[in-house]
């Protein structure tokens, strides 16, 4: 059934489909509105999808993941239902705004690094409160993530969400649906361990994304999908300094840390690593950009993929998400249907993927040692040079006033001394 069919009917007599946002491998979104007014958005199962009941069963379970997280930094689904010709569907939060790809491709291909400290940010504290309650989103990227006209980012799509209940491996890798982008995904989850992937597998999948946002290109460079996801599962990332040289060396340890190839040598949570990049907000400051820190945003009002926005300024750097607002969904974040991929955003299914042929192939190493980033000292260091200042000062002016003597002692032949003893002459 061809998605665009369904607008202008309405679903359960109160739904009514307005248009269409965005389709993707298993699910197409819509703009709609409720008989009593309330604009939304529905993201519906393709129908060759909701005619298995595991698939229905796992689309229903993991987007309701969403609602466990329970933080304004993650797009929360209200109701649930079946379409008249059977196809399961959920009502969100229509958002305004664009997502992070849009708005990093709006903007020249990569972002300045406090706007995607601030994406970053903001991501991980959502994120951090999703591992809280056992829940990894394992599809991270820039097409799932969305800038909110007021400065909010807003994680969308925990379609493949999954809960970390014993045995639930047993029936992931059945279902057909998607796991993941291959450009996004870590060594552990390209090689379909499903039983390690973690925290931390999507610590690296944030990790790539702000590669990404800064670099302009994906970690493992151009690639159809096969070649994408072999080198997901066998190679490292090239460290960031060597790709970007102009950015900071304390800012590409942080990041080449979030994308080590081995999960040891990652940061050990979502929030631990939010932490290591608040500790940069010094350096962002010294690498001399000119985003004006603590502007308010400046998108117009305009729901997505209706008309082009301009960039919002940031919001004060590193803001907190507790008084995020959520009008909104998501729209233009449209993912290749899975018979068609795209090696940088789209999703692939199980059933169809390589990884077979790629299970027995050697890990590769992990990523070089790098040195701890430096931590900030904050005011301590101008009290600590307060005395050598004074002392300097003390100094130079008791010198001054012994020349100034000298000058008014000396008989007028010698006066050259009192210059010399001053430093105007040689």
């Amino acid at each position: 059934m061809d998605p665009s069919a369904r607008i202008g009917t309405t679903l359960r007599g109160k739904w009514r489909i307005d248009r269409l946002l965005g389709t993707g491998g298993f699910a197409a979104v819509f703009a709609a509105t409720h008989r009593a007014g309330k604009r939304v958005a529905i993201k519906v199962l393709h129908p060759t999808l909701s005619a298995s009941a595991e698939v229905r069963r796992r689309f229903l379970k993991e987007a309701y993941a969403a609602n466990a997280v329970e933080h304004p930094g993650v797009v929360g689904v209200s109701d649930d239902d079946i379409t008249e010709d059977g196809c399961a569907f959920l009502v969100m939060d229509l958002l305004e705004g664009e997502t992070v790809d849009t708005f990093r491709k709006r903007s020249g291909g990569r972002l300045d690094i406090p706007t995607t400290f601030q994406i970053a940010t903001q991501t991980l504290d959502a994120l951090s409160a999703a591992h809280e309650k056992g829940i990894v989103h394992r599809d991270l990227k820039p097409e799932n993530l969305f800038y909110t006209k007021s400065g909010q980012v807003k994680i969308l799509d925990f379609g493949i969400a999954r809960f970390r209940e014993p045995g639930d491996e047993a029936t992931a890798t059945q279902t057909g649906m998607t796991m993941g982008s291959p450009a996004f995904m870590a060594p552990e989850q390209a090689r379909g361990h499903w039983s390690r992937v973690d925290a931390r597998t999507d610590v690296y999948a944030i990790g790539a994304t702000v590669f990404t946002l800064l670099t302009g290109r994906l970690v493992h460079g151009k690639g159809n999908l096969n070649e994408t996801l072999i080198a997901a599962a066998t190679r490292p990332v090239e460290p960031l300094h060597s790709v970007a040289p102009h950015i900071p060396s304390a800012i590409c340890a942080v990041i080449d840390k979030a994308l080590a190839f081995d999960q040891v040598d990652r940061y050990s949570s979502a929030r631990d690593f939010q932490a290591a990049i608040l500790q940069l907000g010094d350096t962002t400051r010294e690498s001399g950009s000119t985003l004006p820190l603590g502007a308010a945003p400046n998108l117009p009002t305009a729901t997505v993929g209706t008309q082009p926005l301009t960039p919002p300024n940031i919001s004060p750097a590193y803001p907190s998400m507790a008084n995020s607002v959520g009008v909104a969904e998501q729209s233009g974040t449209t993912s290749a249907p899975v018979s068609t991929p795209a090696a940088g955003s789209t999703q692939i299914a199980e059933e169809s993927n390589p990884r077979a042929a790629i299970a027995d192939l050697p890990m590769g190493p992990p990523n070089p040692p790098y040195p701890p980033v430096p931590s900030r000292t904050g005011g301590r260091g101008a009290r600590a040079g307060a005395p050598l200042v004074i002392a300097i000062a003390t100094v130079s002016m008791g010198t001054l006033a012994l020349a100034l003597w000298l000058g008014l002692r000396a008989p007028p032949a010698p006066n050259i001394h009192a210059a010399r003893a001053l430093g105007c002459t040689t």
